[in-house]
């Protein structure tokens, strides 16, 4: 037999199973990640399906166009690469290539500048100490329901023109959608998507006929190679914008709350030295990593991670081990360092065409919040084990007990 017949059988024996809801989850989670990087970074999972485990062939996969596609499906669990799913909409983003692709995010760029997001700083910071006053303080609370989940749906609601009274769906939605990439015949997650989709329908109806200043009203009548975008067309972009912003800024607010919790030190360190923050923020996205994968389709038979794949595999980009590749992040990639000097970017975001829109607005949004949280609660405590939901796609604390304290 073969070495990498061994290793993979070896590997084998670990039961790596990408599309079932709950392997992010696992306790050998991150030990999996690292055998990858050392031993199959390009590793056949199952027929035609292999998990990109190495941060420089994460980037490339990300970035090729011309040797990879989303066209055939960007989600672990996607339906269209397993023949179950018509065409996307055309205001999807997650399964476009350039250049409609790119006509599209350059439309939305202009929304989303590090310049642009900075004109939006002030009232971010008011919507999140809002939040965090009106949180009950020395008692135990859900830290996602009184706070994580909070502060992105009045980011994202001030940014999409929905008022206040329309809020409280959003996390349930945006929750649903989440879930349904991996159970796309649950009823109830339907009826929760079809309630999302009345919803964004007709409020882009609304901002079509009364356009506002939000970001829905700035897209109306914009043309997308060559047509005007439609009511149903923006909508559909909408219905993206809100879930990816939801589930990123949320997941990184609660996910780096249990990181500092973890390492005191470095939560001292951090409420003694704003201008840390920057650079936490950086550490806390490539620590986390909410959004755990996505994947291309190679477009032509090549050459991978001294691997042959084959046009038409689905390759699975795995972030997390990106995120912690010691060959990218040096021998302290397993630890978390708030203080992390690198010259290589984390891809908590992801990489290349598909980087995440609002990657801008989701830093400025999490350095805010920590500002704001250490000033008054520098020594918060996490008092119990978060649980979590199953997913596929996400990683990050469906519950998470904390006690607020000054």
């Amino acid at each position: 037999m073969s070495s990498t017949a061994e290793t993979s059988a070896s590997l084998a024996d670990l039961e790596i199973n990408i599309k079932k809801p709950g392997f992010f989850l696992r306790d050998d989670y991150f030990d999996i990640l690292r055998r990858l990087r050392d031993e199959a970074p390009c590793y056949e999972a199952e027929d035609g399906v292999r998990l990109i485990s190495r941060y420089e062939d994460i980037r490339w996969v990300g970035t090729d166009t011309e040797a990879f596609t989303s066209m055939a499906g960007t989600l672990v669990n996607d339906a269209n690469v397993y023949a179950k799913a018509s065409p996307p909409p055309r205001g999807s983003l997650l399964r476009r290539d350039p250049p409609e692709h790119s006509e599209y995010r350059n439309i939305l760029n202009k929304r989303f500048t590090p310049r642009a997001v900075h004109q939006f700083h002030d009232r971010v910071r008011a919507l999140i100490c809002d939040i965090l006053d009106a949180a009950p303080r020395d008692t135990e609370i859900d830290f996602i329901d009184h706070i994580a989940a909070e502060v992105p749906v009045a980011v994202l609601s001030e940014l999409l023109g929905v008022g206040e009274g329309d809020r409280k769906d959003f996390r349930r939605w945006t929750d649903a959608m989440i879930e349904r990439v991996d159970h796309p015949d649950d009823q109830v997650l339907e009826a929760d998507r079809q309630e999302l989709t009345a919803f964004l329908d007709d409020l882009v109806a609304r901002r079509f006929d009364s356009p506002t200043d939000d970001l829905i009203s700035m897209l109306t009548g914009v043309e997308i190679c060559g047509h005007a975008m439609s009511p149903g067309e923006l909508a559909d972009l909408s219905r993206v914008l809100i879930v990816a912003g939801m589930e990123t800024s949320r997941h990184l607010i609660s996910g780096g709350v249990q990181a500092l919790a973890a390492h005191p030190d470095q939560r001292a360190r951090l409420a003694a030295d704003s201008s840390l923050c920057v650079g936490a923020v950086e550490e806390i996205a490539r620590w986390v990593t909410p959004v755990q994968a996505f994947a291309r389709s190679a477009k032509h038979d090549l050459e991978l991670a001294g691997e042959q794949v084959a046009a038409g595999d689905f390759l699975i980009m795995l972030y997390a081990s990106g995120n912690r590749d010691e060959r990218a992040f040096g021998p302290t990639a397993g630890e978390f360092d708030i203080a992390r000097a690198s010259t290589n970017r984390n891809v908590a975001f992801g990489y290349g065409q598909h980087v995440c829109l609002g990657q801008n607005l989701a830093r400025m949004e999490v350095q805010t919040f920590f500002d704001e949280l250490l000033v008054r609660y520098p020594r918060f405590e996490v008092s119990g084990p978060a649980t979590y939901v199953p997913s596929t796609m996400v990683r990050g604390a469906e519950t998470l007990p904390v006690v607020l304290e000054p």
